[in-house]
This record gives C-alpha cells, sequence and structure tokens, in this order.
C-alpha cells in the first residue's frame, strides 16, 4: 500500500497506507470507504504485514478504497499525550478521530474516490477510540463525514492466557520503557498468535511490526453503547488475537469488506 500524511484542523497530523482501486473498478451502486484502525503495540501496518496479509487483496478484488491510519500517539501521527485531566486515553483518541482524522480522510479519500460513507474496521484496542468515535459522530448534529458501519475484532468478554513465569520479568521491563509499553516479540506471539494459527512468514514480521503501547492506554479502559440497527456477532474457533495475520486473515478481510458494502447500501437506502 501507498503511505501518505495528512495535516489535520488541529495543526497536527495523521498518517498512514493507503490501496484506492479506480472508480471503474467497482460496479456497486454505493461505495464505502474502509478506515483500518490498528490495536496496542501496532501502527498502520497491521493491516499490511505482507502480500498474504493484507487488506489491499479484497480492496483490489472488490474495488473498495481502504485507508489505515497510525493511531494518535502512535508511528507518525500526532499524539495529545499527557491525556487531559478528567478525559481518558479513549475518550482523547474518539475525539481526534471524530473532529480531526476522519474528516481529513473524508476530504482527501472519500469524496474524489466515489464513495458514500465510512467504515471502520477496528481491532483490539483501537477498537475503544473507534466506538468513541461513533458514538460522538451520533450525537453530533451536523458531522463533517457520513459513518455507516463499525466492524470490530480482537476484543471480548474472555482474558487471553497469561505468559508462562519465565517470561514475566521480560514483560516488567518492557513496562519501564520511556516511551510505553513494547512487548517482547515471544510472549506478543505467545498471546497473539499461537502456534498453528499463524503462517511462519508472519513471525518473522513481529519484530517488524512491534510498536510502543502508551502507558496511559494501557491504564484506560471503559465502555461505550450504542443504539445501533443492526448488530452482527460471531465466534471464529480457533482464531488467533490477530485474525487479520492469521491463517483466517483473506477470509475475515473478505467478510469485513461485504459488510462495509452492506452498510454503505443501507446508509444509502435510508428514507
Amino acid at each position: 500500500m501507498e503511505p501518505f500524511t495528512l495535516p489535520l484542523s488541529n495543526d497536527s497530523m495523521v498518517a498512514g497506507i493507503c490501496n484506492l482501486p479506480a472508480p471503474s473498478a467497482f460496479d456497486h451502486k454505493s461505495r464505502p470507504l474502509v478506515v483500518g484502525i490498528h490495536g496496542g503495540t501496532y501502527d498502520c501496518h497491521y493491516f499490511d504485514a505482507n502480500d498474504k496479509h493484507s487488506a489491499s487483496r479484497v480492496s483490489r478484488a472488490l474495488g473498495i478504497p481502504f485507508v489505515a491510519i497510525d493511531r494518535p500517539c502512535y508511528g507518525r501521527t500526532g499524539s495529545f499525550l499527557p491525556v487531559p485531566e478528567g478525559s481518558t486515553f479513549e475518550a482523547e483518541t474518539g475525539k481526534w478521530l471524530h473532529c480531526y482524522i476522519l474528516p481529513a480522510l473524508w476530504a482527501k479519500f472519500g469524496v474524489p474516490n466515489g464513495c458514500n460513507s465510512i467504515v471502520l474496521l477496528c481491532h483490539s484496542f483501537g477498537v475503544m477510540g473507534g466506538l468513541a468515535a461513533a458514538a460522538m459522530h451520533a450525537q453530533d448534529q451536523a458531522p463533517s463525514y457520513p459513518l455507516a458501519g463499525v466492524v470490530m475484532s480482537g476484543i471480548g468478554s474472555r482474558s487471553l492466557p497469561q505468559p508462562k513465569r519465565d517470561n514475566e520479568n521480560s514483560v516488567n521491563e518492557a513496562r519501564n520503557s520511556t516511551e510505553g509499553m513494547v512487548m517482547p516479540p515471544k510472549v506478543k506471539d505467545f498471546l497473539m498468535m499461537p502456534t498453528g494459527t499463524v503462517d511462519p512468514d508472519v513471525l518473522a514480521l513481529t519484530e517488524q511490526l512491534n510498536q510502543p503501547t502508551p502507558f496511559a492506554e494501557m491504564e484506560s479502559f471503559f465502555p461505550w453503547m450504542l443504539t445501533c440497527p443492526r448488530i452482527d456477532l460471531s465466534l471464529v474457533q480457533g482464531a488467533p488475537h490477530c485474525m487479520e495475520l492469521s491463517y483466517w486473515s483473506q477470509g475475515w478481510y473478505s467478510r469485513c469488506f461485504g459488510f462495509a458494502l452492506e452498510c454503505s447500501t443501507s446508509f444509502a437506502a435510508r428514507p
């Protein structure tokens, strides 16, 4: 995918990667702009790890524009740290997404590519910020971008298995990093990509894809409740936390982009 940077209206910037099929490649009436929002310890390249594990394959096949960003406080995107008093990491992420980042993405990639709406594709820690932005959008009387749906993965009601005791020291050392929590690759693989769920080539990319997670994000969680016209829930048995990097990758992306098409069609069909 192609890298990009965009200035934001708060004098900061957002960085990411994009795949923009020509409008002629799309023969559907309603075209969504799918925006990838990565989880903790990753950046935008989570959605484009290599050719076999990239959202761009389904994006090209269906002719749907795809953009993945570095979330605020990650990679080359600006930071709001320290978290303002009385707020949370997720609330500030949602604010940046809703007020600055999504409007900029819509103007740059949505409108010129004939899209009628945005659908967020959120993974893990990226889900909370994505839902916060969706909640703010729902309360905004004059939003500056159309939001049709949210896809979430890597989040649920059960915790992942904990690392073995001999990994505890390396986890604690990582927490003392001045940049944030940098998860040791072996621990990360153990937690997120159990043996037998991913191609060995993906494990070789762990260090390349690894990014520090701000301590403020690790310490702050909260629920966002939305009134939705449609909710689809599923459990992919046997799949790992990082499904986008697993053997299930292209099947999952196909479902996500198909759902995005349904959302954009429903958005266009509203009375």
